[in-house]
């Protein structure tokens, strides 16, 4: 089963058991969470920091991935959260956010790649208690930035992602 693929069925286990599992938990808590995100993508997992103020939330996102053989990816971004509707467990955001993407193909000084990523896009967050929510992201990139053949490229992707965030309220 590939990665991706088992990601999404545990986290989509966890999602349902949460809605039926009784609970006093708040959606959308205001203050700093931390946690972690898998791009459907690409499956690189990238560190999340979040600032919740209840109606509104930003993400931070930073992450590295390096294989013997393969490409070096370092991603940095933010995305910004409207709350559109908030239950008792759960909410719905809609947003967007922009990522840095640096890609090294490991060959020399003129195979590396910097492309600037804008997505916008849907969240839904399940809170498993008070202060733990598991989260899904759906939405369209456009990725602009310069290939290894020197010449500017403008593509649209289908983009999602699943993760975790720790709150500390």
């Amino acid at each position: 089963m590939h990665k991706p693929r088992f990601f999404a069925l545990a986290l989509g286990s966890l999602f349902a058991a949460s809605l039926t599992t009784p609970s006093t938990a708040v959606a959308s808590p205001e203050g700093i969470g931390v946690g972690v995100e898998s791009p459907l993508t690409t499956g690189a997992v990238t560190g999340a920091f979040v600032y919740d103020t209840g109606s509104f939330h930003i993400d931070g996102l930073l992450g590295f991935t390096s294989a013997e053989g393969d490409a070096d990816f370092v991603v940095a971004g933010a995305r910004g959260w409207y709350a559109v509707h908030q239950a008792a467990q759960a909410d719905f955001h809609l947003g967007g956010g922009l990522q840095l993407i640096y890609t090294d193909f490991g060959g020399g000084d003129d195979d590396d790649d910097l492309a600037i990523g804008v997505e916008l896009g849907a969240k839904l967050r399940a809170f498993l208690t008070s202060n733990v929510a598991l989260h899904g992201v759906v939405g369209l990139a456009i990725v602009v930035g310069d290939d290894v053949s020197d010449r500017v490229s403008l593509t649209g992707q289908l983009t999602g992602g699943l993760g975790i965030t720790y709150f500390f309220n």
